[in-house]
């Protein structure tokens, strides 16, 4: 069995800490990137992460950095390409984790799991919740409600921020 793992946005936030743990403890680590030559993604090939460029919007460009993996850690960024790719690019990963046939997803979402919460980042959330779950794919949900970043990164909360 496959010990890889792919990373949607490896590059970002969540996805970099998923990557850093993930390596830490031993796994093999195919890190999703649109630029593998930026610095974060050279970064994570140092620490020895197969970095392999992809674009969520390109479900093509996700095959064959799928393949042969044994999952996908999946998260999209709406504040960088908006809310409809958001959802977007989530079904796109999705189906081809579907295609493929990776044995588990693992879904970085967020907020508290139900619609109507007025939080627009939530409800995009849940669809592409409601689209992995419409394929029958294994999958683990995770909502986190905030990161501490939203409390020290100037570009999160400049009001909070030191």
């Amino acid at each position: 069995m496959s010990k890889t793992i792919v990373v949607t946005g490896a590059t970002g936030l969540q996805g970099g800490a998923v990557t850093r743990h993930l390596l830490d403890n031993g796994w093999q680590v195919r890190a999703l990137t649109r630029n593998p030559k930026s610095q974060p993604a050279q970064v994570l090939a140092a620490r020895g992460a197969e970095v392999v460029q992809g674009n969520m919007d390109d479900p093509a460009s996700l095959r064959p950095a799928f393949e042969g993996a044994y999952g996908v850690y999946s998260v999209q960024n709406p504040y960088i390409s908006g809310p409809d790719a958001e959802i977007r690019q989530g079904q796109h990963v999705a189906d081809v984790a579907r295609q493929v046939g990776l044995r588990h997803v693992v879904y970085g979402s967020a907020g508290i799991g139900v619609e109507n919460t007025g939080v627009p980042s939530w409800e995009t959330k849940l669809q592409v919740e409601q689209h992995m779950q419409g394929l029958g794919l294994a999958l683990t949900i995770l909502r986190p409600t905030a990161f501490m970043e939203l409390m020290t990164d100037k570009k999160f909360s400049p009001a909070a921020a030191a």
